[in-house]
């Protein structure tokens, strides 16, 4: 079996059926570790593994690990809602599903209550020396490394770029964003393009396991900057032999600014949310103190 799920730690790397039960069973009983994980077996026959672990915050949660049989469907379902209701149990609100956008995995995770957030390209390349030269924007000279107090204006940033149909799903308030962000792998650097004192542009560099990862977000006003943007974050990742872009499909710009710098598509993912909140009942009215002393 391989990993349906995929994070930003194993996309570029998927593995095929190597992890450990026995690591697995330790990790979901561990009092230090907030990893679930479940097994659907029938007698001595394990039909698939689930498992799953908090992003950023408690209130966000992913799908680390899905091994079944793509065509395995009442098992994958099982193991979703196990999973989902787990996840509800530690506190999570939304649970993420990262899985491949035409492997048929994403229509069975409906049936588990998960519903389609956006699609992604992962685009791949190199960094070469002709990506050296510098655009109007002298990209390096204006970003300056990310501040805690930059969350407030990454998070505005995330409104301006992402539709109303993603903020719904993934993320309405700074609490769920911030919950909900993935960590890069690897040793991450953030910088920010600020102008006025306001931050405009967010670029995320990080290089781990032979593999670099790019990321990019620039306010919709400054998307004719992605270009310089990209090429400064290349540039940070000089030396590097093998870079890779994960690009939201409401992104195009930074679409088109990487296939200019020669790079290629190399799969597509589709992301899919659960919330796991529960519908607030009937209004019933009821007396408080202060109204019974009146």
């Amino acid at each position: 079996m391989t990993n349906l799920a995929y994070t930003l730690a194993n996309l570029c790397r998927p593995s095929a059926f190597g992890v450990s039960l026995l690591g697995l069973s330790r990790a979901s009983v561990s009092p230090r570790s907030k990893n679930s994980a479940w097994v659907w077996s029938e007698g001595s026959r394990i039909h698939g593994i689930c498992s799953a672990r908090p992003r950023s915050g408690a209130k966000s949660w992913e799908l680390a690990h899905l091994y079944a049989a793509p065509t395995s469907e009442p098992s994958i379902v099982a193991l979703l809602e196990r999973a989902s209701a787990a996840s509800a149990s530690g506190g999570a609100e939304r649970v993420f599903l990262r899985v491949e956008a035409d492997g048929g995995v994403a229509e069975t995770a409906r049936l588990a209550g998960f519903f389609p957030c956006f699609r992604e390209t992962l685009y791949a390349g190199s960094v070469s020396g002709d990506r050296a030269e510098r655009g109007l924007l002298h990209a390096d000279a204006r970003l300056r490394m990310r501040r805690d107090e930059d969350a407030h204006d990454i998070f505005r940033l995330y409104n301006a770029a992402a539709p109303l149909r993603v903020r719904q799903l993934a993320a309405m308030t700074f609490d769920q964003w911030a919950s909900s962000r993935e960590r890069l792998p690897g040793s991450c650097e953030e910088r920010v393009f600020e102008v006025d004192g306001s931050v405009m542009g967010w670029l995320a560099t990080s290089r781990g396991a032979g593999v670099a990862t790019l990321a990019l977000l620039l306010a919709p006003s400054y998307a004719s900057l992605t270009q310089d943007m990209l090429d400064a974050g290349l540039r940070a990742l000089d030396g590097a032999d093998r870079v890779v872009a994960l690009v939201q499909d409401y992104a195009p710009a930074l679409s088109a600014a990487l296939e200019r710098r020669g790079f290629r598509a190399e799969g597509e993912f589709a992301m899919l949310v659960r919330s796991t909140a529960r519908a607030v009942g009937a209004v019933s009215p009821a007396y408080s103190s202060l109204a019974a002393a009146e």
